[in-house]
């Protein structure tokens, strides 16, 4: 035995059904002359053949011009199983076969055992709502959902690996801004030094004011004679010099520092 289910292009409905019990040949096309007779521009006048081969095995032979389609891709020649579903031209309706069992049931004791009927009824069902093309197609979706998960899964380390190359980065600039406020501060206190030092110049000069004009006539007088202007100039001159070297090494220090931050970045 032989069913055939016709259902429309989105397989959510059957729009008529056929049986055959006794045909070993079972043509489908648009002509009036097949067995199956379908009326749409897609199908061909001679779309399809189905061939017993045994009682329970059919044979399938496209001859449709817009050719059959199983599980997506076009198909010449195919044999069929129960509940297998095909597309009759790209867009056209669908064809789904039931090769039923042929078992004597009358053989069958339901007296007996009236669980059978139920669990062949319960069989038919899952076979028309859950075909092998909606297993397929559901495998095919999980397939693809476990690939864009291991993509994402891909994308996560890197980002990992980026953020622990960022802290590592963020640890040696925090390490360089450190040294450089250590430096700052050494700094700080040389030149709060120096400013000290420039003080007492400044004191020394303004001491050195107050004796020029006391000392003036005697410098006139004693010209070879070490006075105390000659002094305070001297030590004044000995400040400076002093001032100039620290001022130096200060300047040279900061630039050797800079150097090697610039070389640490």
């Amino acid at each position: 035995m032989l069913i055939l289910y016709l259902l429309d292009p989105q397989q959510s409905q059957t729009l008529q059904q056929w049986q055959f019990t006794q045909e070993s040949l079972v043509r489908i096309g648009r002509a009036n002359d097949n067995d199956v007779v379908i009326s749409s521009d897609l199908i061909s006048r001679y779309h399809v053949e189905l061939h017993q081969i045994q009682p329970q095995q059919w044979q399938l032979i496209s001859k449709g011009t817009n050719g059959t389609f199983y599980q997506g891709k076009q198909i010449d020649q195919l044999m069929v199983s129960s509940a297998m579903q095909v597309q009759l031209a790209k867009g056209g309706l669908w064809l789904k076969f039931e090769l039923p069992s042929t078992v004597n049931k009358s053989l069958i004791s339901t007296e007996s055992d009236p669980r059978i009927g139920q669990l062949e009824t319960i069989l038919s069902g899952i076979n028309a709502q859950f075909p092998r093309e909606y297993l397929s197609q559901r495998q095919g979706e999980i397939d693809k959902r476990l690939g864009t998960i291991q993509e994402l899964q891909a994308k996560l380390k890197e980002a990992i690996k980026l953020a622990e190359k960022r802290n590592q980065d963020q640890d040696i600039v925090l390490k360089i801004l450190s040294e450089t406020h250590e430096d700052l501060e050494l700094q700080k206190q040389v030149l709060q030094q120096f400013v000290s030092q420039i003080k007492e110049v400044q004191q020394l000069l303004e001491d050195f004011q107050k004796h020029i004009d006391s000392n003036e006539l005697l410098a006139q007088k004693f010209p070879n004679c070490d006075t105390r202007i000659d002094q305070l100039m001297q030590t004044v001159q000995q400040q400076i010099k002093e001032l100039d070297q620290e001022l130096g090494r200060v300047h040279a220090q900061h630039l050797l520092n800079s150097a090697k931050r610039s070389f640490s970045l």
